[in-house]
């Protein structure tokens, strides 16, 4: 015993080691994939972040494939790019190849012409080339003047979630800024890329996060109605103009985002322009750091394993859910208000773990207990039988010397020659004492039959004021012995069915108390009345009452009050207790009224049905 109290001192160590080794364990495996699934879901039920003013997107749609028949010839372009340069836009970036443009040498120098009093524009290409090889991004000629930058659309492959999904921002390689970020600064004026918001580093480049806006924020102008200048005056002025294709044809020009993972989700037009839209307003997704996502994880964890260790199952099982759906409401409301994206598969996992890890050994201790608890209640189960059968056989035994003795006694007193005073006051104590203990073992059989159900109820119509007047009369001589005097107050009743010797045993438990208790030259009065559908039969003594504080409990078997113990009345503290009991099995009941120095009242109900 002394072992186990002492080993109960460190189970608070060892749930705390427990969940520290689960929160290790699962740490050893990044999860990217399910990671990046609980991302998404959380980009998709949050609220959209305001897009800026100041991207705006042409699309070469299916509009305009129509009016043109076909793609747009390097004529449309240049047609397209005087109409725009007219509106002095801050940037111009086309998101395409021009190479695959139809057009003639003059077409194309002519096109090359008109772009370079632009001061910012650009082709993009997906390449990224290290500074030593910078020269190998050129065009090919006669586009080869023009501005070729790096400004690819990353996608999450082995490293991160390996699901293809659109959700980084690659801001610079080997120290070199990327397009995005430079298209930025010309509004936010940010150059160091580790001063966006949510950067971090990985394998010598650094990434932000996008945060994004649903398909559909960027409502496109179509490229003919730009070229044939059907658009408002100053619509593209002092903004970055994006021109990329939204044909829904080629699922190249597509990328998977958070929202869909359909092949034509959104256009790699409007994936750069959520891009540099982030990186504009500076509000990308900042990612928690590893150690805090490993501290909520074994926090996360050793609340689990608290629950289950001191839960009761089904209660532990509704705290576990309530953890789970708080824990998930919390980081949610995180990246919704403040952007911030707290890693939630460990923690989630790991109440997952710990509960299947911990749950056998609560299993095995619940078992032990009930085991235990078993174990001590057939040891009960058999000392009870055993104190019954003692008992009664005891009783039974003890009954017939007690008769013997309660008949000599009497032959005694009867006998022809006088006896002297000393012979006579001995002889009834004899009497006296034989008739107290005759009523004891009576009770304990009592006792002993309803312990083992043998009590049955033999019903017969009775008056019960012929009852009551049997007893009045059988304890006479007691109320005598004490110039007590018995007030019969009975009003005419109908006949019920009743147990006759049990109530008889019941009236005469109440009026034995009365005069036990009542002091002498005082009154005891026995009523009976009908109630509404009930017959009330009412004992009042003048004896000292029962403080309210024991009322409920005179009832209960082998009880007896302070004062009763105090006083030299004798009792088993079963008369109440039996009476009680017999009455509840003619479904009636015994109340009692009783206050301190004014005597009690016991009235029992028996029911006229």
């Amino acid at each position: 015993m002394a072992i186990v109290v002492r080993w109960k001192r460190f189970y608070p160590l060892i749930r705390f080691l427990g969940a520290l080794g689960i929160a290790a364990v699962l740490f050893h495996f990044p999860m990217q994939f399910l990671s990046g699934v609980l991302y998404d879901a959380r980009v998709r039920i949050s609220p959209t972040p305001a897009p800026t003013s100041n991207v705006v997107t042409i699309a070469i749609d299916t509009k305009t494939l129509s009016a043109l028949q076909g793609e747009p010839a390097v004529n449309d372009q240049t047609t397209m790019i005087e109409k725009l340069k007219a509106e002095n836009p801050q940037a111009v970036v086309y998101i395409s190849d021009p190479v695959k443009w139809v057009g003639s040498l003059k077409e194309k120098v002519q096109f090359v012409k008109e772009v370079s009093g632009i001061s910012n524009f650009f082709f993009t290409t997906e390449q990224i080339s290290p500074m030593s090889q910078q020269s190998h991004l050129k065009l090919a000629s006669p586009f080869d003047s023009l501005s070729l930058a790096s400004a690819p659309v990353t996608r999450d492959n082995i490293t991160f979630a390996g699901d293809k999904v659109t959700r980084r921002i690659l801001l610079s390689f080997e120290g070199q800024l990327l397009l995005q970020p430079i298209l930025a600064n010309l509004q936010n004026h940010i150059i160091n890329p580790k001063a966006y918001r949510g950067s971090f580093e990985s394998d010598g480049s650094v990434f932000s996060y996008i945060h994004y806006r649903p398909t559909g924020t960027y409502e496109s102008t179509s490229f003919i109605d730009v070229r044939d200048g059907n658009f408002p005056k100053g619509f593209f002025s002092n903004k970055t103009v994006l021109i990329g294709v939204d044909t829904q044809f080629d699922s190249d020009d597509y990328v998977l985002t958070p929202y869909s993972r359909s092949p034509l989700a959104m256009s790699r037009l409007e994936v750069q322009a959520n891009i540099i839209d982030t990186l504009i307003k500076n509000n990308g997704i900042s990612r928690a750091p590893s150690w805090l996502d490993f501290l909520l994880t074994l926090a996360v964890a050793y609340l689990t394993v608290l629950i289950v260790w001191s839960a009761r199952p089904l209660i532990g099982i509704l705290m576990l859910l309530a953890q789970a759906l708080g824990f998930t409401f919390i980081v949610w409301l995180l990246f919704a208000v403040a952007g911030f994206w707290v890693d939630a598969i460990h923690p989630l996992i790991a109440i997952f773990v710990s509960y299947y890890l911990f749950i056998p050994y609560r299993l095995i201790v619940e078992n032990k207990k009930s085991w235990e608890y078993i174990q001590r209640n057939k040891l009960l189960t058999q000392v009870e039988e055993l104190k019954t059968n003692f008992l009664s056989m005891m009783s039974h035994d003890l009954k017939t010397p007690i008769a013997r003795i309660q008949g000599m006694a009497e032959l005694a007193l009867r006998e022809p020659r006088p006896l002297s005073n000393n012979q006579k006051e001995a002889l009834t104590t004899i009497l006296r004492s034989s008739d107290e203990l005759g009523h004891f073992i009576g009770s304990i059989l009592d006792l002993s039959r309803i312990e083992s159900k043998e009590v049955k109820l033999q019903k017969s119509s009775r008056d019960i004021n012929t009852v009551l007047k049997e007893v009045i009369k059988k304890y006479e001589f007691n109320a005598r012995a004490k110039n007590i005097k018995i007030k019969a107050d009975l009003d005419p009743l109908f006949s019920v069915k009743v147990d006759v010797d049990l109530i008889r045993q019941v009236f005469s438990n109440l009026v034995e108390n009365a005069l036990k208790y009542s002091p002498e030259n005082s009154t005891v009065v026995i009523s009976s009345r009908e109630e509404n559908t009930n017959i009330c039969v009412s004992v009042t003594d003048a004896g000292p009452g029962i403080p309210q504080d024991e009322v409920d409990n005179i009832f209960l078997k082998f009880y007896r009050s302070k004062a009763a113990k105090a006083s030299p009345i004798k009792g088993s503290g079963l008369g109440l207790y039996l009476a009680k009991y017999f009455i509840e099995l003619h479904e009636g009941k015994i109340i009692v009224d009783s206050k301190p120095t004014k005597g009690s009242t016991f009235t029992v109900q028996l029911p006229l049905g």
